[in-house]
Order: structure tokens, then C-alpha cells, then sequence
């Protein structure tokens, strides 16, 4: 069993991994920017993480160009991740345009 992704999976580290939010200068906070939650889910790669990504195409929420190209920064452990993680993307993208 593979542990919980850490901030260092992110292609884009720490906080500035996270979009930030305003109302009213009363509440604030931070959530993930999608695409880079996608590389990491990609990364792990178990069904319910191929799920997640392909709905979000669907949704319009995660762009697979964006993903693309944060996967070049992400670190993956090794090729065969990297390989995987891209080779899923491509998957679960042709997948969500194809019953739109």
C-alpha cells in the first residue's frame, strides 16, 4: 500500500500549489489547483483516482494540456511512474471526450 501524497508530489510545491479565495475579507482559505492534484492522482493511479481525473475533463475543471506539462516538474519516483501517470492521462482523457 502506497502512502498519502505528500506536498512534495505536486508538481508545483508547498503553497503555491493552492489557489486562494476571498469573501468579504472575512473568510479566507487555500484549495488545490485541480491539475496538479491530477498529476498526483495520475502518479497513484488507482481506479477511483482515474475516475476522479476523467470527470474532471468531462467537467472542464482539469485540462489534460496543463497536466501534460506539469508532469514534466512533477517527481515521480521513477520512469515507469511517469510513463504511467502519462499513459493514464491519455486514457481517462480520450475516455471523458469521447461519451460528451
Amino acid at each position: 500500500m502506497q502512502s498519502a501524497p505528500s506536498w512534495q508530489r505536486f508538481p508545483t510545491a508547498g503553497k503555491n500549489a493552492c489557489i486562494g479565495w476571498h469573501i468579504l475579507k472575512a473568510s479566507s482559505g487555500f484549495y488545490l489547483d485541480p491539475n496538479d492534484c491530477a498529476v498526483a492522482k495520475l502518479a497513484r493511479n488507482e481506479r477511483r483516482d482515474q475516475h476522479w481525473v476523467r470527470q474532471g475533463i468531462r467537467a472542464g475543471i482539469i485540462k489534460p494540456d496543463v497536466v501534460e506539462r506539469r508532469m514534466t516538474r512533477a517527481p515521480f519516483l521513477d520512469a515507469k511512474e511517469r510513463n504511467r501517470a502519462a499513459a493514464s492521462l491519455e486514457i481517462q482523457a480520450a475516455w471523458a471526450t469521447a461519451f460528451q
